[in-house]
């Protein structure tokens, strides 16, 4: 037999206050991704090199100096969109 991915569906019933914070952690999440790729095509134009993970944490450092809303935010958050950029 094949091999088979099984998923769960899950509801979450959130208040308006969980919601709010859900939707301005998701945006700031968006947002810190979009501010690293931008400063990685900056730097490095379209070349295929790939940023080390030094660089996308010091692009990080700078996009919480100039957005200082993020400061705000859940810190693993914005440290998983690095990844997912490092990965990607």
């Amino acid at each position: 037999m094949g091999e088979y991915i099984r998923g769960v569906v899950v509801k979450l019933h959130l208040t308006l206050e969980q919601e709010v914070l859900f939707k301005q952690n998701y945006g700031c999440t968006r947002k810190t991704r979009n501010e690293l790729l931008n400063k990685y095509k900056a730097k490095y134009g379209d070349s295929n090199k790939i940023p080390t993970k030094n660089e996308l944490n010091q692009f990080l450092n700078e996009s919480k100096k100039e957005l200082p809303y993020l400061m705000e935010t859940e810190s693993t958050s914005l440290q998983q969109a690095r990844d997912d950029l490092h990965k990607a």
